[in-house]
């Protein structure tokens, strides 16, 4: 599984290698993934991948809050 961080200062996603990923939560096309104990909320491609945007620390719930 890929999932991808995005980068604000490039205009491109970074692969994240699959052994710094650990949970994944989803609810309705939007996750919650833990990368190295930080939380980051992404979206669920077509290709299996996830696109995060946005990191929350590494609060669960305040992570959980934010959806």
């Amino acid at each position: 599984m890929l999932v991808e961080e995005w980068a604000e200062d490039q205009s491109a996603h970074e692969p994240v290698p699959a052994d710094q990923v650990g949970t994944i939560i989803q609810f309705r096309g939007l996750c919650l993934v833990s990368i190295e104990g930080e939380w980051y909320m992404g979206t669920l491609q077509p290709d299996g991948s996830i696109a995060c945007w946005a990191s929350y620390g590494a609060d669960l719930q305040e992570a959980l809050r934010s959806l």
